[in-house]
């Protein structure tokens, strides 16, 4: 053996090696080509001294800092002339010393260091744990830890740090350790070389040597080793790369990518793609799975490369649908990334929200919509909450001639954000009791939508003459939240009274149980003076609604306007009377007679009654 060596050509990874011989036992080290025989290329290249070991009779240089001694120095120095100086009186030695001093300063500022012979050596196993090395790494440190434990020196310290998207220690530098299987805990989606050295570089020991064994296919996708290189140097602490592969050997496969669209319409179907990745031939079975149910499977030859399976499929519920592309083959080594996730919004046929005035609407846009394949919701604006979680379910809302008086204020609110803050459509059909006739001017459904809702003043406008019949009897005191119904009669009024030329004659008769003008019939102008007059009435005695309207009546007959106009603001609670004959008679001469019933206690038949009797309309306010 000595002097006849023999070739030995089975060592394909670098590392230690055990031989037995009839007369001697003994290992050696397989270390990598060198760069010039090697296709792999160091990712860290760091010139040290050689490591022979810490028992192989070579000894390594350890230092420690001389400026503090040398500063110690000074001071010594700068007493000895002081002392000198007071003794001989003679300028020589001050001189002397002062130079002593100063080139011990001068020397201190350079940092020098004195060297010592050191057997002591600390060697950190950094290990790759990311996903692309996989089990390799962890199960070439086991061996290496197994072997350096019989070759190690007294003053030998061994690390064992895992690395992936960061460090993590299994054992700092010691000199015992226990050789065991070890469960790392790191992001193995990333790997970082650059924050590995730096964490086994601070666990050198001061006045030690050190060493760090890189066990790494050197696929850094995360930092720079390379800026880490300057530092080794200066610490004088090389670094051996021995370079393990998932590939060495085995196979990986793996979905790269997942191809699904975010939306889908339910009367058409799609494609769910899926990227295949194999490092060599292999067969695998592909499985597509919906909300966590195998739909669908196919079996696949994969080449080495990339390989493409697609399936179709198709939806008719609207809904989010999580889709899973799971791939099975028995060359795999690590399921952990053989699956893949994706979401589908399906939107189903365009969900409308149809509102109808009962007995107003022919609803021929309803059918029209469903016939085009829309799924309409009917319903009345009474019977629908019109909330805003609601009207999110729904693409469209359709008010088919349907008045504001309908459609309480939180209603009309929520609508309003339905279309500004969600981006829902709205369509307003127009009718007898839409827009402005329908009561649309200054409300949140004014505010959405492109239209004017109180036409514009022209001369050939018709001649108004309206008057206001208020109830201000005791039973308008009560009203909900605090406000009373008085409150919402004069709120009701004055919305009205905006809605009025300045040109046109407006007045006000208040009544309990008799009656009062509040406002004789005078021009309308600015408007301003009507709420003042309005907020003067006070709620207080019986109720006699009857008396009220012949004296309205009787005003009217006065007057020579084009259009005459009651308006009985009331919660009805009045004493019985032919409601019926005088609204009829005021219809004939020309007057029309609308009422709005105020409160939720109000007799909502006597005013509806009052109202077709006199060719008006019926309103009803309860906030």
């Amino acid at each position: 053996m000595r002097s006849n060596p023999f070739p030995y050509a089975e060592t394909f990874a670098a590392g230690f090696y055990t031989f037995k011989t009839k007369t001697r036992e003994g290992q050696f080290a397989v270390n990598l080509f060198s760069e010039s025989e090697s296709q792999i290329s160091s990712r860290v290249s760091v010139s040290a001294p050689e490591l022979t070991g810490a028992d192989g009779g070579e000894k390594g240089e350890a230092g420690f800092p001389l400026w503090p001694f040398l500063l110690l120095a000074v001071l010594i120095l700068l007493a000895l002339e002081w002392f000198f100086a007071f003794r001989a009186g003679r300028p020589f030695y001050p001189l002397v010393f002062r130079l002593l001093a100063l080139s011990a300063l001068v020397f201190a500022m350079v940092n020098p260091r004195m060297f010592r012979a050191t057997n002591a050596l600390d060697l950190v196993l950094g290990v790759d744990f990311s996903r692309s090395v996989g089990q390799e790494g962890k199960e070439t440190a086991l061996q290496i830890l197994e072997r350096s434990r019989s070759i190690k020196g007294t003053e030998t310290r061994t690390g064992l740090l895992f690395f992936g998207r960061q460090p993590a220690w299994e054992f700092f530098p010691r000199g015992d350790f226990a050789v065991a299987d070890f469960f790392p805990e790191v992001g193995r989606e990333e790997t970082n070389i650059q924050a590995a050295l730096q964490a086994a570089l601070a666990q050198i020991g001061e006045g030690r040597q050190g060493r760090i064994l890189l066990v790494s296919d050197g696929n850094e996708n995360r930092g720079e080793a390379a800026q880490v290189v300057s530092l080794l140097r200066s610490q004088g602490v090389p670094v051996w790369v021995l370079p393990v592969s998932l590939s060495q050997g085995k196979n990986e496969i793996y979905l790269s990518d997942l191809v699904v669209p975010h939306q889908a319409d339910s009367a058409e179907s799609f494609e769910v793609r899926g990227a295949i990745e194999s490092l060599s031939e292999a067969t695998a079975r592909v499985k597509l799975l919906r909300n966590g149910v195998i739909q669908k499977e196919a079996a696949l030859t994969l080449r080495p490369g990339t390989s493409w399976v697609s399936f179709r499929e198709s939806l008719k519920d609207r809904g989010s649908y999580t889709y899973e592309l799971l791939v099975e083959s028995p060359d795999d080594t690590l399921p952990e990334n053989n699956l893949l996730q994706g979401v589908v919004e399906v939107k189903g046929p365009p969900r409308v929200l149809y509102l109808f005035s009962q007995g107003e609407s022919q609803r021929f846009i309803s059918r029209a919509l469903t016939l085009q394949g829309y799924s309409v919701v009917e319903s009345s604006p009474e019977e629908s909450p019109l909330s805003l979680p609601e009207l999110s379910a729904f693409d469209l809302l359709v008010l088919d001639n349907v008045p504001a008086f309908r459609l309480s204020q939180s209603k009309m609110e929520a609508i309003e954000k339905y279309v500004r803050d969600l981006g829902g459509g709205l369509m307003v059909i127009g009718g007898s009791q839409s827009y402005g006739a329908g009561g649309y001017y200054r409300t949140p459904l004014e505010r959405i939508l492109p239209v004017e809702m109180r036409p514009p003043s022209r001369l050939d406008l018709p001649h108004v003459a309206l008057l206001f019949v208020l109830d201000k009897s005791g039973s308008m005191g009560a009203g909900p939240e605090g406000a009373t119904k008085l409150d919402l009669a004069k709120a009701a009024a004055i919305s009205a009274a905006d809605l009025l030329n300045p040109s046109d004659q407006v007045g006000i008769l208040a009544f309990d149980a008799g009656w009062d003008w509040a406002l004789p019939f005078r021009p309308v102008g600015k408007g301003e003076w009507i709420s003042e007059r309005l907020s003067s009435l006070q709620s207080d005695g019986g109720t006699d609604l009857y008396k009220a309207m012949v004296e309205a009546q009787r005003s009217f007959s006065a007057k020579s306007a084009a259009i005459k106009h009651l308006l009985v603001l009331s919660d009805g609670l009045t004493d019985k009377a032919d409601f019926h004959s005088l609204a009829g008679k005021m219809a004939r001469e020309g007057i029309t007679v609308s009422t709005v019933a105020v409160g939720q206690d109000a007799d909502m038949a006597l005013m509806a009654e009052i109202a077709k009797d006199g060719k008006g309309r019926a309103y009803m306010t309860v906030d």
